[in-house]
């Protein structure tokens, strides 16, 4: 089962995710990267903002850091 984060549950180091976006363009980069494991999380305001950005290890072993609204936690 796979869950979108929601503001009130953001990603925590050592969850299991998959990069999600509705633009096909962003997916293809990840169609064989996914799922990935999250290794740490940074928070951050940007613009009086505040932001979540997720440092994650691919299947493919590759590491990138993603915005937490890209990524989707896998449940049971």
């Amino acid at each position: 089962m796979v869950e979108e984060v929601k503001m009130n549950k953001p990603v925590e180091a050592g969850d299991l995710v998959e990069f999600h976006s509705s633009f096909e363009s962003f997916m293809r980069d990840y169609e064989n990267r996914n799922p990935g494991i999250v290794l740490s999380v940074k928070k951050y305001l940007s613009l009086g903002v505040n932001r979540e950005s997720a440092k994650v290890m691919w299947k493919d072993n590759t590491v990138t850091s993603e915005h937490s609204t890209y990524l989707r936690r896998i449940t049971k």
